[in-house]
Formats: C-alpha cells, structure tokens, sequence
C-alpha cells in the first residue's frame, strides 16, 4: 500500500483544528488553519520520504571484483 502522506496530514490537521477551534469557540477559523497546516506538514513529509529513499538508490555501493594473480619469481 501506497503512503499517502497530504491525506494522512489532512486527517491530522481536520483534528487538530477541530479541537482547537471548540476549545475556543472558534471552529470555522481553526479548522481552515488546522487544514492549511496538515496538508503543508503531509506534502512536506511525502516530498521528504521520497528524497530519502531515491538517496538511498543512488548511494548503493558498487563493489567491483578485482582479480589479481600472483606471479611466481623463483
């Protein structure tokens, strides 16, 4: 399964700015802040996650075998 993070971030945000905005009788007004900062902190987490795992292709290591012979000098 695919990681969505602005959905996950979304979720977080609808959350957190619900309960912010009962807490202080302002519902309308947090929630749109609550929205506007999980999709900013899912997009950011997704575009980091991304990053790290194609730092991670191109930092595989290439190992080459390296054959050496041995010369007798008797």
């Amino acid at each position: 399964m695919k990681n969505n993070y602005i959905a996950l971030g979304l979720i977080f945000g609808v959350g957190i700015g619900i309960s912010i905005g009962v807490a202080t009788e302002d519902v309308a007004t947090w929630l749109s802040i609550g929205i506007g900062v999980g999709l900013a902190l899912g997009a950011g987490l997704g575009t980091h996650e991304k990053r790290k795992e194609s730092a991670c292709e191109t930092t595989k290591p290439n190992y080459r075998i390296i054959k050496t012979t041995s010369h007798d000098n008797s």
